[in-house]
């Protein structure tokens, strides 16, 4: 049975101009993975959802079809996020974090 997954990985490959073969190779699986895979015969495990998704560079989210957009543009890196950080006391910064969880 087609999955959201199985049209998207489909979509995904076509998009590159790769043969089933060519993936399956790259990624290092069996000959009839991504036929499989396509086809709804099989499901990835999570390893191998995060594998894809790399491979393809979108979100497994846009994999499995909770969402449509194909990769979270996020305006900040993490390291940035702690630079926020860096003036402030532990006791201040669990107080924020404290009053965004409603505790």
């Amino acid at each position: 049975m087609k999955t959201l997954f199985s049209q998207r990985l489909k979509q995904l490959r076509e998009e590159k101009g790769l043969k089933q073969a060519q993936i399956a190779e790259i990624l290092n699986y069996g000959s009839t993975a991504i036929s499989n895979y396509e086809s709804g015969r099989n499901e990835p495990s999570y390893n191998d959802l995060i594998k894809i998704a790399n491979f393809f560079d979108v979100s497994i989210d846009y994999l499995l079809g909770y969402s449509d957009v194909k990769k979270y543009n996020y305006q900040y890196k993490l390291s940035d996020f702690y630079k926020c950080f860096e003036d402030i006391s532990l006791s201040d910064a669990l107080k924020i974090v404290a009053s965004q969880k409603g505790i």
